[in-house]
């Protein structure tokens, strides 16, 4: 399973998904948290802040489906 970063854009309530924690930094520069605390958060709970909401979850394949369904 691959993990997935989501961002929710408080301002104009706009949907980003990345396959990483950089390339959501990288893209989002008026980010109001930097990527070390970021890389430090614990993403079992969402982050929230007045500018964004920022979950971390992970992407299933098909395949995958499968072979979970096969235990």
């Amino acid at each position: 399973m691959r993990k997935i970063f989501h961002i929710e854009t408080k301002s104009d309530n706009s949907h980003k998904y990345y396959g990483s924690l950089s390339a959501l930094v990288n893209d989002n520069s008026d980010l109001k948290i930097s990527k070390f605390t970021l890389d430090r958060y614990d993403f079992a709970k969402l982050y929230e802040d007045d500018f964004c909401i920022i979950r971390k979850s992970v992407m299933k394949t098909n395949s995958q489906l499968k072979d979970d369904s096969s235990n």
